[in-house]
This record gives C-alpha cells, structure tokens and sequence, in this order.
C-alpha cells in the first residue's frame, strides 16, 4: 500500500495551498474569491488524478514487482491497488472542498465525513471480505471495495454538504473560465508542495 498511498496523500498535500488562500481570503474578508481556488483545485486535480488512476490500472504490477513485493502476494497487492484507485476519479475534488473548508474553520463536517467513512470501511470490509449477510466472500478484493466504497460516501457526504451551504462561495456547478485558469492552481502549487513537503519527504524515505 505504500506507494499508492505515498500519491494519493500527496495529491492531499498540495491542497494544503487551497486551505491557506482561503484563510487569507477570510481574513481579507473576500469570501467570493474562494471559489476560483476551489474550481482550479478540482480540475487540476481531477486530471492529476485520472493520470493516477490510469498509471495504477496499467502499471500497479510494475510498481510492485519494483518495490520487490513477494511474488506469492504481488497478484493480491496489484488487485487491491486497482480497485482503490478508482477514488482517484474523485480526489482532487475531496480534497479540494476539505481544503477550502479547513480554510474557513469548518473542521466539524470533516470529522463527521471521517468518521462515517472509518466506521462503514469497517463494516464493509468485514461482510465483503468473509462473505457475511449472503454476499460472496471476496478476501482482499472484499477489502479493497469496501474502502473504496466508504470513500466514495464520505466524498458524496462532503460534496452535498458544500452543494447545500457553500453553493454561493464554491460556485461548482457554475462552469466558467475559473476552472481552466492554471495561474491560479499555480498559485496553489506554490504554496500548497512547501506545506505539504513533510508528507513528500516522508513517503520518499520509506
């Protein structure tokens, strides 16, 4: 799981440049500029991520065999990687709206969303994995689904709650040219891979 992991809470980290523009934003008391961040944020990062998602898909066994996984459980790791990284699909929009809404002190909604996702990864995993309540027993798959699943709900938990009480500030589902405007995702990049580089640094030394 590292390696995977390593891109995926990388990707998270360079949002970290959304949470500190939206501060500033705040402070400045400029609320209507905070949707252009989040709009850049989440179309970067959803080609970031579809280029993540596709890497994995064709490359996960490459990777593995890279990292000198064993060969009697490269096949388990390459299964379960490619079913996580169809949460790449998603990523850069989830961590842009946890970004931006980290940036307005709004913390309560994220640990909520968290603690959905904790708990049904658990429950899911479990009646996948050993077959519970008539489902087939998957094993690893069982595992890899059931945390994609509990990702994917507690992304759409966050995606409705900002729908419904960020829909003037994050502007989303308004397409202009804010979502194509790579000066300013630059401007996320720049301050978000500094902040973020304990977490580049940390993957790298493992």
């Amino acid at each position: 799981q590292m390696p995977y992991f390593a891109m995926s809470e990388s990707m998270v980290a360079i949002c970290l440049g959304v949470a500190i523009i939206t501060a500033n934003l705040v402070g400045a008391g400029k609320k209507d500029g905070i949707s252009r961040y989040v709009k850049s944020a989440s179309f970067f990062g959803t080609i970031l991520g579809l280029g993540l998602f596709f890497f994995w898909m064709s490359g996960a066994h490459s990777v593995l065999a890279a990292f000198k996984v064993d060969e009697a459980v490269i096949g388990y790791g390459v299964q379960y990687i490619q079913i996580c990284a169809g949460f790449f699909l998603v990523l850069g929009i989830d961590a842009a709206l946890q970004a931006a809404l980290t940036g307005q002190g709004e913390t309560k909604i994220i640990m909520y969303a968290g603690m959905l996702k904790v708990g049904l990864n658990i429950v899911l995993s479990w009646i996948l994995i050993f077959g519970h309540f008539g489902f087939p027993a998957l094993n690893v798959a069982g595992a890899a689904i059931g945390t994609l699943l509990s990702n994917l709900f507690s992304f759409f938990c966050l995606l409705i709650y900002c729908c419904h009480k960020k829909k003037e500030e994050f502007k989303l589902f308004v397409w202009d040219k804010e979502y194509l405007d790579f000066r300013t995702y630059r401007q996320i990049i720049k301050l978000g891979i500094p902040a973020g580089m304990e977490v580049f640094l940390w993957h790298g030394s493992n």
